[in-house]
């Protein structure tokens, strides 16, 4: 029987339909509430087809609110599904927020399994200081030519931008409605969103979780217009003293120049004085001792260097069993030596109680600014930034307890546990892991290192060192023959 036209593009419609796509995203959500399934499926809308990859952490709908994810995996689903039709669509990608590698996300899941928890609490262990902080969502108006006359004839749209360019063409969103008192707010803004007359940036507030800016001003290429006023003068001096192109804090400038912002702020009008933010690292107290230098190593300590150099390429696990005072630690800052050299990163995991100042300087004095300290009495703010120095590769070796084991290190080639027998080892809350069977895992998805160090090991540890699953590196000795 033949087909009608009509019938023939129908079929054509149809068969379109079925191979017709949705691009979607399984979102791990920021929440603690019963019965939560470990993710959920957005919509990725297309302005965010390139940016929302598994790992990045974005802003969704989520039970009349709004809350932050992590991405796990990215699908395409059948738009003849019907679980098309029902996917809300993500909001944005959030700004200053840590990016999961792929092999945290596959250990987060690992982690869920083996220790029988919320996905969502393992992914925490990734994202300490991130997941928990309110987000701010900043709306601005798309282009400086846009006004309220731009909204056409409805009230409530012009409303919004009337109020929005009094606010300097920057707001908070929720000082925007409050301010705005429009009826029908959300139908308007949204609308507003949609013709492209508004932007929507999305950042952490709270700026203990977030990195430091810090103004820095330097003296313009250009002379720049207008009177000069006697602070402002002192505010030149001092820029000039420095270079033409020295960039320094606005702050301290000001406090020698003994000028105001407001003096500041004219010079920067009129174009002679140029100012940016930077980031700025919070460090945590570790000290500013002088670097040391690696003294001659004993038999032993040479001996349990060499196995770890040696293994550095393939991997393996060694039971470092020496006496108090037998130099475990020299052993240690070697095996890191040769992590680097073999470009690759370092984790060293200490006893909370035993992580002292001068724990961190021993290894801080040997390698500097490569050196990255995590442990609970640093702030939000200083584990965030050194959470970040180790992400974006300016730090290559972690130091902390327990919680440094997940610390974003990229290539880990070295593992390193001292004292592994303590207890403090163990996590007492969800996921209730041990740092050891973490470690051990770690070392068997990359290819690292692991050392297990101790003068009284545990049960475990000894039985497997004894059973050839662990290669036993003893130092039965005192260096010196130390009492």
């Amino acid at each position: 029987m033949a087909h009608s036209p009509m019938s023939a593009g129908s079929a054509q419609g149809g068969l379109w339909e079925e191979w017709e796509q949705v691009e979607a995203a399984d979102i791990v959500i920021e929440a603690d509430a019963p019965d939560l399934l470990p993710t959920y499926t957005y919509r990725v809308p297309e302005r965010l087809i390139d940016a929302a990859v598994p790992g990045v952490c974005v802003h969704v709908p989520f039970g009349g609110q709004e809350k932050l994810g992590y991405i796990l995996s990215r699908r395409a689903i059948p738009s003849s599904d019907p679980l098309s039709g029902r996917l809300r669509d993500i909001l944005a990608i959030v700004e200053d927020a840590p990016t999961l590698a792929p092999e945290h996300l596959r250990l987060a899941e690992w982690l869920s399994d083996r220790w029988v928890c919320d996905l969502v609490h393992a992914v925490r262990c990734f994202a300490p200081a991130l997941l928990g902080a309110k987000v701010i969502t900043e709306v601005r108006t798309s282009n400086s030519r846009i006004d309220a006359a731009s909204a056409g004839n409805s009230v409530p749209q012009a409303q919004i931008l009337y109020t929005l360019l009094a606010f300097g063409r920057v707001a908070d969103r929720e000082a925007l409605r409050f301010h705005t008192q429009a009826p029908a707010f959300s139908g308007a803004y949204a609308a507003l969103l949609r013709k492209g007359l508004i932007l929507e940036r999305r950042y952490v507030s709270r700026a203990k979780t977030v990195a430091r800016r810090v103004r820095v001003i330097s003296l313009a290429s250009d002379s720049g217009q207008g009177r000069i006023s006697p602070a402002g003068a002192r505010i030149l001096a001092v820029l000039s003293s420095l270079g033409q192109e020295a960039q320094t804090v606005a702050s301290e400038v000001l406090e020698v120049a003994e000028a105001s912002d407001g003096a500041l702020k004219t010079l920067v009008a009129q174009g002679r004085v140029a100012q940016t933010l930077i980031m700025q690292d919070r460090l945590p107290a570790t000290g500013a001792g002088a670097r040391t230098h690696a003294p001659t190593l004993t038999a032993d300590q040479a001996r349990a260097a060499a196995w770890a150099s040696s293994a550095m390429g393939s991997g393996g696990a060694a039971l470092l069993f020496g006496v108090t005072a037998s130099g475990k630690t020299e052993v240690y800052l070697e095996a890191i030596r040769a992590a680097l050299e073999a470009d690759r990163g370092a984790l060293v995991l200490v006893p909370e109680i035993a992580l002292t100042s001068q724990v961190v300087e021993i290894f801080a004095g040997r390698f500097g600014r490569e050196v990255a300290v995590l442990h609970s009495r640093l702030s939000d703010g200083e584990r965030h930034d050194e959470w970040r120095r180790l992400q974006e590769g300016r730090a290559r070796i972690a130091v902390g307890a327990r919680s440094a084991i997940f610390a974003p290190i990229a290539n880990p080639g070295l593992i390193i546990m001292d004292e592994e027998h303590e207890s403090s080892y163990k996590q007492d809350k969800s996921p209730r892991y041990h740092a050891r069977d973490v470690s051990a895992e770690i070392a068997h998805r990359t290819g690292a290192v692991l050392m297990l160090g101790s003068a009284t090991p545990s049960v475990e540890t000894y039985h497997a060192a004894l059973a050839g699953k662990l290669e036993l590196l003893a130092m039965p000795t005192r260096i010196d023959d130390r009492p």
